[in-house]
């Protein structure tokens, strides 16, 4: 999951794995969170964040909702 400039990277690197087992949820707001994110991410096994900042303010932000 992301937000902001990241998109084009990450979606330039999931066309190259070419795999079918992994998603990317992306975020073009942040804030207020969308009651049906909930879903995807209760779904995931494996959730990883893609920010760039040092501090993952919006993984932080996406575990206190």
């Amino acid at each position: 999951m992301s937000w902001g400039s990241n998109f084009y990277i990450i979606k330039e690197a999931l066309e190259r794995l070419d795999r079918d087992d992994i998603g990317f949820l992306f975020f073009k707001q942040i804030y207020p969170i969308h009651e049906s994110v909930l879903e995807y991410l209760n779904k995931a096994e494996v959730k990883i964040s893609i920010e760039q900042n040092p501090t993952g303010q919006f993984a932080k932000l996406l575990e206190n909702e």
